[in-house]
């Protein structure tokens, strides 16, 4: 069999006859490699945004009241069991009401009026850190509440103008006897989510002044190891049937629907472009392959064997490879550098792209096998080239 130094002589002479063919190349592998990468950091980045917004807010398990029901059953009980596992790292319990606010003349209705424990939520959610304006619920005693952002910005002109309700105003919530009544606006939260924008705050024991039958009406979970999370709803299924038992996902089936429209578009894209390269690639050495009949035949006449031949164009192929996707891994740095520096505002959330050492080796290993794949045919049939075709061909 020749050695391995006659095989990179024939391949490294074979790729210089034309370095503006080859930076060609090179440069169409590279923006392959980029799309490619893009396709994998665009879906992980929507898979990361929307995780982070749902459990943010919602822990890794909600807890409801099942069908009609207002009120949780057995509460206490469940929180005893919860206490009592130890895949359980917090939890805690939530009102949930709806009603009508008023800020001077104008009136909306919040997605949902929350009441929380300010000390308990603190410990699965992160919404005391996304206090914008203001401050969160710490020894709070007076009549006060919390606004989402959106809701904030709804109630004044519309939601692009930039106007909004700050802290130390004062809105007005119709209360279950049918009267309005004043709360102070202690701060506003952007959680960056949907949901919680559109959200009032409010301490749990002050809502369940307004609205008693929204006594405990949700429980939230988080859950220490995520691998758990399905073991747990479960086992808290299997022992309160009473109760509706969900994880975030399933809570927020939104976000399912989002990452599978997503992940569509993105793995449709990347199949295409894992074509292009495999078809790219046969066409230059299909090109190549007739270009050198005359040479490929000298070298059989010579005693050149098939794996010689074969080897060769593999060999270029994956040079081709791994200059494009070096040079492409450098452009989506930029994309990347740029994402994070810059995250697009979304209603769901800020995008940013999300890259990691897996997505980058599965990426070029991508680029490789099709890269190889596209010179399989044409080398082959280098390899089954007869002599006196040649001579044939050339009389």
């Amino acid at each position: 069999m020749p050695s391995f130094s006659l095989l990179w002589m024939y391949v490294a002479r074979d790729i210089g006859r034309s370095k503006a063919l080859f930076a060609l190349i090179i440069f169409s592998l590279a923006v392959a490699s980029t799309a490619l990468l893009l396709t994998v950091g665009i879906l992980d980045g929507f898979r990361v945004m929307l995780t982070d917004g749902e459990r943010g807010w919602l822990g890794d398990i909600v807890i409801t009241p099942q069908d009609d029901d207002r009120s949780i059953e057995q509460v206490r009980f469940i929180e005893e069991q919860l206490q009592s596992l130890p895949e359980v790292e917090a939890f805690s319990l939530r009102s949930r009401s709806q009603s009508v606010l008023r800020y001077e003349n104008r009136k909306t209705t919040p997605f949902q009026i929350l009441g929380i424990d300010p000390a308990s939520d603190s410990r699965v959610t992160w919404l005391q850190s996304k206090i914008i304006e203001g401050t969160y619920f710490e020894n709070s005693t007076a009549d006060e509440v919390i606004l989402g952002k959106n809701l904030s910005d709804s109630l004044i002109g519309s939601l692009d103008d930039n106007k909004s309700i700050h802290p130390g105003e004062d809105i007005y919530v119709l209360s279950s006897s049918g009267e309005y009544k004043p709360y102070r606006v202690r701060g506003i939260v952007d959680a960056k989510t949907f949901f919680p924008n559109w959200s009032l705050f409010f301490t749990k024991d002050r809502l369940e002044k307004i609205d008693a039958s929204s006594r405990n009406s949700q429980l939230i979970v988080k859950i220490s190891d995520e691998k758990q999370v399905l073991g747990v709803r479960d086992s808290l299924r299997a022992q309160f049937p009473g109760a509706t038992v969900k994880t975030w996902e399933e809570e927020s089936s939104y976000t399912r629907d989002i990452l599978q429209t997503v992940t569509f578009i993105t793995r449709s894209i990347h199949d295409l472009l894992v074509l292009t390269v495999f078809m790219v690639i046969s066409i230059v050495i299909f090109i190549n392959v007739n270009q050198k009949k005359k040479q490929i035949g000298i070298l059989k006449a010579m005693g050149t064997n098939n794996s010689f031949i074969v080897t060769a164009y593999i060999t270029q192929a994956s040079i081709y490879a791994i200059f494009g996707f070096i040079i492409g891994l450098g452009l989506f740095f930029i994309f990347f550098w740029w994402s994070i520096n810059h995250p697009i505002p979304l209603l769901i959330g800020d995008f940013r792209l999300q890259v990691s050492l897996m997505t980058g080796l599965s990426s070029f290993i991508t680029l490789a096998v099709a890269s190889i794949g596209g010179a399989l045919i044409p080398s082959f049939l280098a390899a089954r080239m007869r002599i006196i075709d040649v001579i044939r061909n050339n009389n």
